[in-house]
């Protein structure tokens, strides 16, 4: 069963709330939710701040699965399809391989505020990373969401900046569960 009451107690954005209670109801009496249990019409509201990124442990990488609309202009593009060693950007890659191999050695969610980084602007973000299992109980996937601090209206002036640096402090990160 997933237990997000020291993420509860924080003052976060709801949208992270509610992807936490989605994955708790998938979860059941689970440890985690299964990655075939993911429905993207089951979250219309926040669908547009997640992504999916699957561990390919073999070939020590990932590929995003999903992602969002919101999340095109955090990352510069849809990355949907796109494997991680394929950014350019090596600080991104690095801030994101560490949070998320993380989330899988540890087999727990985790929180952090981290911020992207333009040549001219930047944006703080709230991210929770839920690890996922496949049918054969392995974390295979991670849920994610990254919620910036500004509006959604807002958050368009980024679309078309390119890729950011993500930077982010490993000592904030947070197990979430």
């Amino acid at each position: 069963m997933m237990d997000f009451k020291c993420l509860y107690a924080r003052h976060i954005h709801p949208e992270l709330m509610g992807l936490a209670s989605y994955a708790s109801e998938l979860a059941g009496d689970d440890d985690m939710p299964k990655v075939s249990r993911f429905d993207p019409g089951g979250i219309p509201a926040i669908l547009p701040y997640v992504f999916l990124v699957e561990h390919l442990p073999g070939e020590g990488d990932y590929v995003f699965r999903l992602c969002g609309e919101r999340m095109h202009a955090i990352f510069g593009a849809d990355l949907t399809g796109v494997r991680m060693s394929q950014i350019i950007n090596a600080p991104v890659q690095n801030c994101m391989r560490y949070s998320y191999g993380r989330v899988i050695s540890e087999r727990t969610p985790q929180f952090m505020r981290a911020r992207y980084l333009w040549p001219h602007k930047s944006l703080s973000v709230e991210r929770l990373l839920i690890p996922m299992k496949n049918d054969a109980g392995q974390v295979s996937t991670i849920c994610g969401i990254a919620v910036p601090d500004v509006a959604a209206v807002d958050l368009d002036m980024f679309r078309g900046t390119g890729p950011a640096q993500l930077v982010c402090d490993e000592e904030l990160m947070l197990k979430a569960a």
